[in-house]
């Protein structure tokens, strides 16, 4: 039994079968985007929190596969909700200055509403000339 495993093990680092952050990375976008097209709206919303999630983690990722789908949702879904939370999270993925809220633990409409806010003073900081106090 300990030969298979060292030869299955050899097999795998010969083929370059690895799991690297890129892979698993590509492959949890690749499922986000199957879960968006989904009819099971929970499915839907949960992608959408889970790529914003993803953005946080990982800022520096090329996330143009999804962008194009977001914005097809943001006007299209039949779910008020998650138009709104997939035209926030498009817009989230295009600033390179909006953090989002780092904890791990946190509801997913907390994690909307704080984007939300950020979005708004970022908003107000770029025209505060322009808005009366």
């Amino acid at each position: 039994m300990k030969r298979h495993i060292f030869y299955l093990f050899i097999l795998l680092v010969v083929t370059g079968a690895s799991f690297t952050k890129d892979t698993v990375f590509e492959n949890a976008i690749s499922g986000y985007i199957q879960a968006i097209q989904s009819d099971n709206s929970g499915l839907r919303h949960s992608a959408i929190y889970q790529i914003a999630r993803l953005k946080t983690h990982y800022p520096d990722k090329d996330y143009s596969r999804v962008e194009h789908l977001l914005n097809k949702v943001s006007t299209s879904d039949k779910v008020a909700i998650i138009r709104v939370h997939a035209n926030l999270v498009c817009n989230y993925l295009k600033s390179s200055h909006i953090i989002g809220t780092r904890s791990g633990n946190e509801d997913p409409m907390f994690f909307f509403n704080t984007l939300h806010q950020e979005l708004n003073q970022d908003f107000i900081k770029d025209n505060q000339r322009y808005i009366r106090s």
